[in-house]
């Protein structure tokens, strides 16, 4: 029976966040240096979203317009990732290394690099904070430890 509750409780956490940072509407910050953004997760402590984008992507473009400028995403990002924008143009070095094989493509890492969601393709904004939800602290926690059943592929 408890196991019933726990993920109708996750999602109203959630939910919870979401209402919250969409009041706060932050947009994302995005780092452009790995370098960068590695140190500031070690200094942080948070999770890396890395965006992996190309010039030439109509669906990358999409994600820009309908998903990531939504208040509720972009305020959860801003506020709970180190966000990394990859031109996997530019940077064809990073994307192969992260196995990312089109664009768009989001790949989250823990604060000690190992990788915790993947979402290949455009995702709207709803389905994007679901994916994202569960890297998000609930009540001052930290990133949990987050099993391979947990990890997401998306389209």
């Amino acid at each position: 029976m408890l196991s019933r509750r726990i993920p109708i409780l996750l999602i109203a956490l959630c939910l919870n966040s979401a209402i919250v940072a969409a009041q706060e509407n932050l947009p994302i910050q995005w780092q452009t240096s790995p370098q960068i953004a590695a140190s500031m997760t070690e200094r942080t402590h948070r999770p890396i979203l890395i965006y992996f984008t190309a010039e030439q992507c109509v669906y990358c473009r999409k994600l820009e317009r309908s998903t990531w400028s939504q208040p509720e995403v972009a305020s959860n990002v801003s506020r709970h990732f180190v966000a990394l924008k990859v031109d996997g143009g530019a940077q064809p070095e990073l994307a192969s290394k992260m196995k990312v094989a089109g664009f768009p493509a989001v790949v989250v890492l823990s604060p000690e690099g190992k990788e915790l969601a993947r979402v290949t393709g455009y995702v709207a904004a709803e389905t994007m904070q679901e994916k994202l939800c569960p890297f998000i602290p609930q009540n001052g926690e930290t990133v949990r430890n987050v099993s391979s059943e947990t990890r997401s592929d998306s389209m």
